[in-house]
């Protein structure tokens, strides 16, 4: 018979070889059985702080979970071990699929983004990143557009159709009116633009114009000024009643020595 087993009547020497055993099989690789010593110690004290030596147990135990199509078992495990060793992103790979297979992709998305922030070069299951769309549609309502768009982005390199999904398009429009709050308008303006390359049919607010002016300073200042013309011209058709959209593609077009066209634009800025 095993002396040094039934931890909850022993006392605490024998308890501590319990642990030391569970400790040198974790070492050697014996992860089952290092387990099945540390749940016995555990039995008997509950506060234990385990040590790091036992992630590879659990994360061995979770991931033939997972195998096995246990995956709220396998969920336990790894979580135990990302605790235990959170620089190992294994841990986190197998804990996304069996999320995933949970039907909680918001969590799945999560462990695959912090596992290619410790592994780059990680190769990841295409299912898996699929994920990241329903993780994007659940921050959407949520508020948190940029969130979003970044995970619609992620999801698109395997399922590009997703880019003609209107919830991206309508993602796009909304980073869109953020980066305008942040004075990004360049930035606002490639959302906006993708969006609506996408989906022509996307009506853009009169408010835009404002951003068309803001790029198109940049661009005259650049000497771009047929650029700069080409923004002004779509700022005045979002608002014919802007005033500064005028003064702006009048001075681009005395920059071309268009004097006629510069005067009537000046003149329309006053009106």
């Amino acid at each position: 018979a095993d002396r040094i087993h039934s931890p909850a009547k022993a006392d605490p020497q024998r308890v501590d070889a319990l642990l030391k055993r569970a400790v040198a099989r974790a070492r050697e690789g014996a992860f089952d059985l290092a387990l099945a010593d540390l749940e016995g110690v555990l039995s008997a004290r509950p506060d234990l702080k385990i040590e790091p030596v036992f992630a590879s147990s659990y994360g061995n135990r979770g991931a033939a979970c997972v195998e096995a199509g246990q995956y709220s078992e396998a969920v336990g495990d790894l979580t135990r071990a990302v605790a235990l060793a959170p620089a190992e992103p294994s841990y986190r790979a197998a804990r996304a699929g069996a999320y995933f297979q949970l039907g909680e992709p918001e969590r799945a998305a999560g462990d695959i983004e912090a596992l290619l922030k410790l592994d780059p070069q990680a190769q990841v299951d295409p299912v898996l990143l699929t994920a990241f769309g329903d993780r994007a549609r659940s921050r959407i309502e949520r508020g948190d557009v940029a969130g979003a768009v970044s995970d619609f982005e992620i999801a698109i390199k395997v399922n590009p159709e997703l880019e003609r999904d209107p919830v991206f398009g309508n993602a796009l429009l909304a980073r869109c009116d953020l980066l305008l709050r942040q004075n990004r308008p360049e930035h606002a303006l490639a959302d906006l633009e993708r969006a609506q390359k996408m989906h022509p049919s996307l009506i853009v607010q009169p408010h835009i114009a404002a951003a068309y002016c803001a790029r198109a300073k940049a661009r005259q200042e650049r000497g771009r000024t047929d650029l700069a013309l080409k923004d002004l011209n779509r700022a005045l058709q979002l608002n014919p009643q802007h005033a500064e959209a005028y003064v702006l593609r009048g001075a681009a077009h005395r920059a071309r020595l268009d004097c006629a066209d510069a005067l009537a634009d000046l003149q329309k800025a006053i009106q």
